[in-house]
């Protein structure tokens, strides 16, 4: 099973982590899961992203594969590298363009989560 998300991004979109508390970053994220990068494509001015999960915070899913859009850095100056091999939380959500937090970014996010109740996104502004 695939999950596809086409994921909306412009560079004016904010950063999770300037439009939200900690919690926040992961719990009102559409996805959060920790994997590593698969396969990165050129797809019309923007980059075809894949990343094999190994573990899902929200929601929890069984797909092997989280498939996006994201900015490419040749056309979109400040998009960040998307590269193959990379490991780390990937937060998807409509509202900020897709982000990809280090294991020690990625694990002090999870635990603001875990720590504020684990909220979802029912519990989120707007």
């Amino acid at each position: 099973m695939t999950l596809a998300l086409a994921v909306a991004v412009g560079c004016t979109a904010q950063q999770p982590q300037e439009s939200l508390s900690a919690d926040g970053v992961v719990g009102c994220a559409d996805s959060a899961a920790w994997g590593q990068v698969a396969t990165v494509t050129p797809e019309g001015g923007q980059l075809r992203v894949v990343l094999e999960p190994d573990r899902w915070l929200t929601p929890e899913s069984s797909s092997r594969t989280v498939d996006f859009l994201a900015d490419d850095r040749a056309t979109e100056s400040g998009a960040p590298p998307w590269r193959v091999g990379d490991r780390g939380l990937l937060i998807l959500s409509k509202s900020s363009p897709p982000a990809l937090y280090d294991e020690e970014v990625g694990q002090e996010l999870e635990r603001a989560w875990r720590d504020a109740g684990s909220r979802r996104l029912t519990d989120c502004p707007g």
